[in-house]
């Protein structure tokens, strides 16, 4: 599972089913943390540390990751008040992933499947739009351009 796919995977549920932008700031700042600490899965996070970098009141909040619960986006294990963080475990309906605390979330080459040709970042375009037939005495000739186009 990748941070693309599990985008994906949030917006072909989000087709389907209502999902709030307080809902939608919440799983993404998730996707955000877990991906900061190495996709580490399940992680601990504050609801302080929550509230305060989306904006949200804790009682928010708290309704926000019950929905993405019951939409299957996420898991979460309440923490306790003022000595444990919430766990949260991002989940995936594409991938079974393990629950092991330090599971990567990251695949390997070998792993993902590609469709049609893979894409080459090495390879090369010609552009006839800058090309020096497009100049006339320094001066640029549309009409030379639109040849090259045809």
């Amino acid at each position: 599972m990748n941070y693309i796919s599990l985008i994906n995977q949030f917006w072909q549920t989000r087709r389907s089913k209502r999902i709030t932008s307080l809902q939608a700031d919440l799983y993404y700042f998730l996707l955000q943390e877990c991906n900061q600490r190495s996709w580490e899965n399940p992680f601990e996070v504050s609801n302080k540390l929550i509230c305060a970098s989306i904006g949200i009141s804790e009682p928010s909040l708290i309704d926000a990751r019950n929905r993405l619960q019951q939409l299957e986006l996420i898991e979460f294990d309440s923490g306790k008040r003022n000595t444990q963080s919430p766990r949260y475990y991002i989940k995936s309906n594409l991938n079974n992933l393990s629950r092991n605390l330090g599971t990567s979330l990251d695949e390997t080459e070998q792993q993902v499947k590609l469709k049609g040709e893979p894409f080459n970042i090495n390879k090369t375009k010609t552009n006839n739009y800058n090309n020096s037939s497009n100049w006339k005495g320094g001066i640029y000739d549309p009409e030379e351009q639109r040849k090259a186009f045809d």
